[in-house]
């Protein structure tokens, strides 16, 4: 995704779409996509998770102040917007295999997921796989993921849907990555 210009942040992208597209091929050729079909669940997700994201856009803003700016440029806005498609494809591949159940195991499901991102990312730095570079950007994946699972799991069982969950988790992230990471030159 070295085409968004977000430094570190594009590699990220990359690795969790990489994984995404992945891990939905493993599902399909499994059959386990069925919840993630049909087009009335995308067309009754889309409009929900778009207001969820302008509240939490609209709550998280006075941090900016503080934090960084949260408002993006209209590059930013681009960039977020394709980071936001980039991600989709591993969000719809953790939401589907990991989000089920009641309220509490759906949350210690999903925390215990996002535990395993950041291990395996921290593995992969160990390695020499992912760039060293990337350490600077953990400490703000997993602030974010916190939040992203705090959020996810209400919503989940306000709604039971996981495109909803999906898309709302891929449209923040790309977002914090958008305006978070320094733009390429």
């Amino acid at each position: 995704a070295s085409f968004l210009s977000l430094q570190v942040g594009d590699v990220v992208i990359s690795l969790l779409g990489l994984a995404g597209v992945l891990l939905l091929a493993g599902l399909a050729w499994r059959g386990e996509l069925a919840e993630l079909r049909g087009g009335g669940r995308w067309r009754r997700s889309v409009g929900p998770a778009l207001l969820a994201f302008v509240l939490i856009y609209v709550l998280l803003s006075p941090l900016g102040i503080v934090i960084h700016r949260l408002t993006p440029t209209p590059e930013r806005v681009l960039a977020g917007a394709a980071a936001a498609f980039l991600l989709l494809p591993f969000f719809l591949a953790f939401e589907a295999l990991l989000r089920r159940g009641g309220r509490l195991r759906a949350l210690l499901l999903g925390a215990t997921g996002r535990v395993v991102i950041v291990l395996v990312m921290l593995g992969g730095i160990a390695a020499g796989v992912v760039p060293f570079v990337v350490i600077l950007m953990l400490p703000i994946l997993v602030l974010v993921f916190a939040m992203l699972e705090l959020v996810a799991s209400a919503v989940y069982a306000g709604s039971r849907d996981v495109v909803l969950v999906a898309l709302l988790e891929s449209l923040w992230l790309g977002w914090i990555f958008a305006v978070a990471m320094p733009i390429r030159a």
